[in-house]
């Protein structure tokens, strides 16, 4: 039950989108079968309507709705997780495989860079592709 002029906030579920509505007249029917209560609300741009009778989750705050869509994409997703774990058995490859995930082939091991001398010291590249000589103290060599 909710009372005239309060804010409710609604999930559509056509659009899973959050509506505020305001209560703006109750009608009680009693009968021999009980009471049955309709609210009429509007929404933010004057169109009104009876809650009862449309398509939608009912929230008194909007942290409520907000929380109730949060479990709703969680849930999606945990369930999306768990489709895409049960596909992935289907494959038989291992990350020790030495195979390509994506082709299935062989992997080619990367080409190790040959150090080169440059005014007596040694050039290694780096990852990105740049030449850098290196210092190695004598205590090393």
């Amino acid at each position: 039950m909710y009372d005239i002029g309060q804010l409710l906030w609604l999930i559509v579920d056509a659009t899973k989108s959050i509506e505020p509505v305001q209560v703006v007249s109750k009608t009680t029917l009693e009968s021999i079968d009980g009471v049955d209560t309709r609210h009429n609300v509007q929404v933010a741009d004057g169109d009104q309507f009876c809650i009862e009778e449309y398509d939608a989750v009912v929230f008194k705050t909007a942290k409520e709705a907000e929380l109730h869509l949060l479990e709703m994409a969680t849930s999606l997703v945990k369930k999306l997780v768990v489709v895409a774990e049960e596909k992935a058995k289907a494959f038989k490859v291992s990350e020790k495989s030495g195979k390509n995930p994506f082709t299935g082939k062989p992997r080619q091991p990367k080409p190790q860079p040959k150090p080169a001398e440059h005014d007596g010291l040694p050039l290694v590249e780096l990852p990105d592709g740049t030449m850098a000589r290196v210092h190695i103290p004598e205590s090393l060599q």
